[in-house]
């Protein structure tokens, strides 16, 4: 029998819902290069200053291919425009943090050691390690090529139907109908005593649902932040396993290397053979995306890669201005194919994982200053989880998606107790190095390190709070921001209080 590994099915979530979302803004650079490709970048550092021209993230629209439109009509948070405002040194300031302290530059400077920290062979034993004891990660080479019927009902039922009342993106309520037409439309009728797996490649950014839905689903009828049916987003170029297909053939329940999920199936492109999968995956020669975001156009292919994604090379050459990537599409029947398109060696992108240091560290952590906070990943801004991940990918440490996975991601790991002091707590801080993950009960928080008296983090999280005589005002932030560890929250306690663990990769 094939052991499941449990999905917990929650994200991230620190603070009260019921408040004000901040808007962002956008800023994303849009680089021509050869006429053949265009590429847009945000939250990164671009060297060649020449043809570049600011263009406003694109529509963020809903794909909308299912046959039963009461499942799938598009909903008025997804045709918004989701902007980001993603820059070094840009976005909220919270309480004793300067406008210094907001920039890279200023914690670079005061850990100068850019030694490597970690040697590939290391980075592999922690990736070993994740995958031995975090019940969500998945090493998909070794996935069984088929599945009983018991353990693929296991998985799909792992998501439940939420047993209060849910909303739609109109306020209003939904009934039981809208929920049988999801549970007819999983299909479960159609599994067979043993159900064989089908390799593929994710060929554009797309979303992992709990249900094979588009509709976005709410805890609230005034409350429109949290799609409760979103799971995560998931790059291109990416694995995964196909298990089961819903009635409507327009849905794929899928296992990522760290998520399990409905995807569309207009996302993905389905291998021959899991030789030619592994072939591609497995590649020794790739580049890894080291801006927030990279967006690369060529013909009728768009591509937008989140920090930390691996593209595959056609060809390794080490005179050529440009890199030539090998990219995954789609025909027409559905398989994998590949097209080749260079991409030039200055655009935020690293041949190989970055090498594991301090300074590389601190700096992807403030690409994402001042980004969205975005949950499951569903735009194009970060949840708490995904902003770590996604820094943490771009070493080759391959995180698991959630927070309560990550808190157990390594045996390197200092836990808080309950009946420690604030000063015990800081004493233990006192040691950490930047790049160190905090943990609370739903939250995740990086480790910048500590300047003057206090010790700062940078963290996508909803707001923190203020105290007012006798009570706790709610001061919304939605972004990846710098805060002190004594911040405090939504109750007034500071965050510091409320840490369960730290882990370090050293």
């Amino acid at each position: 029998m094939f052991p499941i590994k449990k999905h917990f099915i929650h994200k991230p979530i620190t603070l009260l819902l019921t408040v004000v979302f901040i808007v962002a803004t956008t800023v994303v650079l849009g680089i021509k290069i050869k006429n053949r490709i265009t590429v847009y970048v945000s939250a990164g550092k671009e060297d060649n200053k020449t043809n570049k021209s600011v263009k406003d993230d694109p529509k963020h629209t809903i794909i909308d291919d299912n046959k039963n439109e009461d499942l799938e009509k598009d909903d008025s948070i997804g045709k918004e425009v989701f902007k980001t405002f993603a820059q070094d040194g840009k976005g909220v300031q919270t309480p004793n943090v300067t406008t210094a302290q907001i920039t890279s530059n200023y914690w670079t400077s005061i850990y100068e050691n850019n030694e490597i920290l970690l040697t590939k062979e290391e980075i592999d034993k922690i990736n070993s390690y994740i995958i031995d004891n975090v019940d969500t990660v998945y090493d998909l080479s070794r996935y069984p090529e088929s599945i009983k019927a018991s353990d693929l009902l296991e998985m799909i039922n792992e998501y439940k139907f939420p047993s209060k009342t849910m909303y739609n993106y109109n306020g209003t309520p939904l009934t039981k109908d809208f929920y049988n037409k999801i549970d007819e439309n999983i299909n479960k009728s159609s599994i067979k005593e043993d159900n064989k797996i089908r390799w593929a490649i994710t060929v554009k950014k797309s979303s992992i649902r709990s249900f094979p839905t588009d509709l976005s689903v709410y805890s609230s009828s005034s409350n429109q932040k949290l799609d409760r049916f979103q799971e995560t987003g998931i790059n291109p170029c990416q694995p995964v396993i196909i298990l089961h297909e819903n009635a409507n053939k327009d849905w794929y329940f899928v296992q990522s290397y760290n998520y399990r999920g409905w995807i569309h199936s207009s996302a993905l492109a389905i291998s021959e053979d899991k030789e030619r999968f592994l072939n591609y995956v497995n590649s020794n020669d790739f580049i890894i995306v080291t801006a927030a975001n990279l967006k690369v156009k060529s013909n009728n292919h768009e591509f937008e890669f989140m920090m930390g994604s691996k593209i595959p090379l056609a060809e390794k050459n080490n005179n050529s201005p440009d890199y030539l990537l090998k990219l995954p599409i789609r025909n027409a029947e559905g398989k994998l194919e590949f097209i080749e398109e260079k991409i030039g060696k200055s655009m935020n992108v690293h041949l190989g994982y970055l090498p594991y240091t301090t300074y590389n560290i601190i700096t992807q952590a403030f690409k994402f200053q001042g980004f969205p906070y975005d949950w499951g990943d569903k735009y194009s801004g970060r949840d708490c989880s995904s902003f770590t991940s996604s820094i943490y990918r771009s070493f080759g440490i391959y995180l698991p998606r959630n927070t309560d996975q990550q808190e157990i991601s390594s045996d390197n790991i200092i836990k808080f107790t309950a009946g420690q002091s604030f000063d015990q707590r800081i004493e233990t801080i006192d040691r950490l190095n930047p790049g160190a993950l905090f943990f609370m009960p739903g939250h995740t928080m990086m480790y910048l390190g500590k300047s003057g008296d206090k010790h700062y983090m940078i963290h996508a999280f909803l707001g923190y709070g203020i105290k007012n005589n006798n009570t706790i005002n709610f001061q919304p932030v939605y972004q990846v921001a710098v805060t002190t560890v004594d911040l405090l929250n939504s109750k007034g306690i500071p965050y510091l209080n409320e840490f369960t663990s730290v882990i370090e990769f050293q």
